[in-house]
């Protein structure tokens, strides 16, 4: 049947986009449980037909049931949390941070346990099966402990460092190794024979940074990120003296221990540390070089290094300082220039190595100071379609001459160390590997495999 439209109909759009700014009737909306509903349905008929799997929601009306009144507070004076970890149970509620962990119970609010202490800074959690055990990460190290839920306590851990070690040295006997944690403040003497830690020094707050056995194994030297350069007895642990780095022209400035060296003939113990202004000083930006007698503990000399970079080498006799570009000109940054050769204790340029495009950095002396180990990084040399390629290489240098020897592919962590005679040089190669050169010959002598190269 056929009607006359009226002058004032405007005929229905059909288009299936809705024109912009007009609101679509109300009516015309399906309801949101319908539209979850068919979803649920439509995903388990998939899952049935393909996967023989049911995927449908256990309660469709969950999604109309949301409350926004809260069930239960808790953790209200945890200030500076970062995570947080129901047990498996629900019953359990872990809250963890910068101030330690705490577990609440969920059914009264109210806190069950506090843990606090070396190992409480984390921010990840995760609980046992049987939510009786918390299981964290620390943050920084990534040391892994365990806690008991119920009392807030620590679980035993196996004896060794909670973070990466930074810094070894073997006593000269061959039987002991002292190892430097560098998170977790701890030096560990161990037994070689037995694998086992005779004892530990501990400073909490602060990072080991380098250990070294003196030349009778009788003393073992120690820096620290502090101004102090601690002496102990080796076969006790037992502090004897504490060597205070200082700059007394700039008593405005305290001083941070970066790295430290043995001569091979035990006779001058050579300490870096970084300028830090005091309240109100100047910062300076130069590294500060302090020789010592390790037997009398009295200073032998002091100078300033410009730059705080920590790449540097010292020769095993304690004349030779070799030492990246520093970074004080904007332009350039450190290593991005010539290596330098000076005097380790008046700093008298002896001479310039060849600039290389990329960065240069010092790494290691051969024992009698003829050759000089430093890494080269040029991303041009890295090739895209070959994942193992590397823009590192390690440069053999001539010192007397500043020529360069020799050149091989390192591995993004850049180390390497000749061996007593210095015949050989070990170092970090690309996947991973660990590769010595028979430095005599020119050729590859061993390639060690599954070690990380790290």
């Amino acid at each position: 049947k056929m009607t006359k439209k009226s002058p004032h109909h405007e005929p229905r759009n059909h288009s299936p986009k809705q024109q912009k700014g007009q609101q679509q009737p109300q009516g015309s909306r399906r309801p949101l449980e319908k539209e979850i509903a068919k979803l649920d349905r439509d995903l388990a008929k998939w899952n049935n037909e393909k996967l023989g799997l049911d995927t449908r929601l256990a309660d469709p009306g969950l999604y109309q049931k949301a409350s926004t009144s809260d069930l239960r507070t808790m953790a209200a004076d945890h200030k500076n949390m970062s995570t947080l970890a129901f047990a498996p149970d629900g019953k359990t509620l872990a809250t963890a941070g910068w101030n330690g962990i705490r577990c609440y119970d969920v059914a009264t609010g109210r806190e069950r346990s506090r843990s606090a202490g070396e190992g409480s800074n984390t921010e990840k959690i995760a609980f046992a099966a049987d939510g009786q055990t918390l299981a964290t990460l620390q943050r920084h190290s990534g040391a892994f402990h365990l806690w008991d839920v119920a009392t807030g306590k620590r679980k035993a851990n196996p004896v060794g460092h909670t973070s990466r070690p930074h810094g070894t040295s073997f006593s000269p006997d061959g039987r002991r190794m002292a190892s430097g944690g560098e998170l977790d403040g701890t030096i560990h003497i161990w037994d070689l024979a037995t694998s086992t830690s005779l004892f530990s020094i501990h400073r909490p707050g602060h990072w080991a940074r380098r250990v070294a056995f003196s030349r009778d194994g009788r003393t073992l030297f120690s820096t620290w990120t502090d101004d102090n350069l601690w002496v102990s007895d080796a076969a006790t642990g037992e502090r004897q003296h504490v060597i205070k780095l200082d700059d007394p022209e700039r008593p405005d400035t305290r001083q941070d221990a970066i790295s430290m060296h043995l001569s091979a003939d035990g006779k001058t113990l050579v300490a870096f540390s970084y300028y830090y202004a005091k309240k109100g000083g100047i910062s300076h930006s130069e590294t500060l070089i302090t020789g010592w007698d390790p037997a009398t503990r009295k200073q032998l000399f002091g100078r300033r290094l410009p730059g705080m970079g920590s790449e540097t080498a010292v020769s095993a006799d304690a004349r030779l300082l070799a030492a990246a570009y520093p970074s004080s000109e904007f332009d350039k940054g450190e290593g991005r220039g010539p290596m330098r050769l000076e005097d380790l204790v008046t700093g008298e340029l002896l001479l310039n190595f060849p600039d290389l495009e990329g960065q240069t950095r010092p790494l290691e002396f051969s024992s009698d100071g003829r050759l000089l180990a430093a890494s080269n990084y040029n991303y041009k040399r890295r090739k895209k379609d070959d994942p193992t390629s590397t823009a590192a290489s390690v440069v053999l240098w001539e010192v007397a001459t500043a020529s360069e020897v020799l050149s091989l592919p390192l591995a993004g962590q850049s180390r390497a160390a000749f061996s007593p005679s210095g015949r050989l040089l070990a170092m970090t190669a690309p996947k991973q590997d660990i590769v010595v050169w028979d430095l005599s010959q020119g050729r590859l002598l061993r390639r060690f495999k599954g070690f990380d190269a790290e």
